[in-house]
């Protein structure tokens, strides 16, 4: 069981146990925590949860592939100073349809952590 480790104020818990899940680091490795743990992380306003969330959607792992939902995951990621959520947004945008694009804009734009994840 991997717990949340972080102090009040400390922004990273969720995002940093995602990691360790995923890496399967002293525990087996599965995608469906890491999904939670990052999700978790993202409400906590954790950019590279963001940027994990979209790696899942992109590279289709213990989800459906899908580069909509990467994409705005990054775009998020970027919004909020994460480089790394800047550079994966846009090597993805050079394989996306201009449709494609203007979903993932509406979807960041709709995004709300008060909302549920997935919508």
């Amino acid at each position: 069981m991997v717990r949340e480790s972080r102090r009040p104020g400390q922004r990273v818990g969720a995002g940093s146990a995602g990691v360790v899940v995923v890496n399967g680091r002293g525990v087996p490795q599965d995608y469906a925590p890491a999904q939670q743990w990052w999700e978790k992380g993202v409400l906590q306003g954790n950019p590279p949860a963001q940027v994990h969330l979209g790696w899942l959607y992109e590279l289709r792992q213990g989800v459906s592939q899908n580069n909509v939902r990467a994409c705005m995951w990054f775009n998020l990621a970027g919004a909020n100073g994460d480089n790394n959520g800047v550079e994966h947004r846009n090597a993805l945008t050079k394989r996306m349809t201009p449709a494609q694009m203007a979903e993932t804009q509406k979807l960041a734009r709709e995004w709300n952590p008060k909302t549920a994840i997935n919508t």
